[in-house]
């Protein structure tokens, strides 16, 4: 189909170029039709079309496989910090999950904390860029091989956040407005994840 397109096109053109040639009173040779076709086929791209497709096509299900198993972490992961939290006598509430982010509220009748599980590319990033905040102070931090947690002071109100990254699964996990009484409680609660805290 193409080609008959661009056959027709040329035909155009030089039915053009003869009119204007008798106009102006020269003649000009004119090259066959069929050296103009053998031409508009050699610069028929279809089949290198049909590559680039088949190529997106296979990056797309590669992202498709990405996603969904980031999302997978995502879900398994904020469930063990809910059962958790649950366990230790808290109660969760506004639990809300999106495609690479779970979070929730929990409250102990002391503490009303918020808690965030996220899939983050580079997640080790977001991670330091947190700790390193002007409004905080780290107190303590913990690193087994992939996985790391701290316990941050917040300068303003004086709570405490729990940060922890897996860069493994590139999962950042943020817990806050701890009160210091529940400090030891939470850390617990990020150990039987699997963060180390010592």
């Amino acid at each position: 189909m193409k080609s008959w397109t661009l056959i027709a096109c040329a035909g155009l053109l030089a039915l053009a170029g003869c009119t204007n040639s008798v106009a102006q009173g020269t003649t000009q040779a004119k090259e066959p039709v069929q050296e103009q076709q053998d031409a508009f086929k050699k610069q028929d791209t279809s089949a290198d079309t049909n590559t680039d497709v088949k190529d997106t096509t296979e990056s797309k299900g590669t992202a498709n496989t990405t996603t969904t198993d980031s999302s997978d972490a995502v879900s398994k992961n904020a469930d063990r910090l809910h059962q958790g939290l649950k366990d230790a006598g808290f109660t969760v509430s506004d639990y809300e999950a999106e495609l690479h982010e779970v979070s929730f509220d929990a409250t102990n009748g002391n503490s009303f904390l918020g808690a965030d599980v996220e899939y983050i590319p580079n997640a080790r990033t977001s991670y330091d860029h947190q700790k390193n905040d002007n409004d905080v102070t780290v107190e303590n931090e913990y690193t087994d091989g992939a996985r790391s947690m701290c316990v941050l002071r917040d300068l303003e109100d004086n709570t405490y956040e729990i940060l922890g990254v897996d860069e493994d699964s590139d999962l950042l996990y943020d817990i806050d407005d701890i009160k210091s009484e529940d400090i030891g409680t939470v850390k617990h609660i990020m150990v039987q994840v699997g963060f180390p805290a010592e």
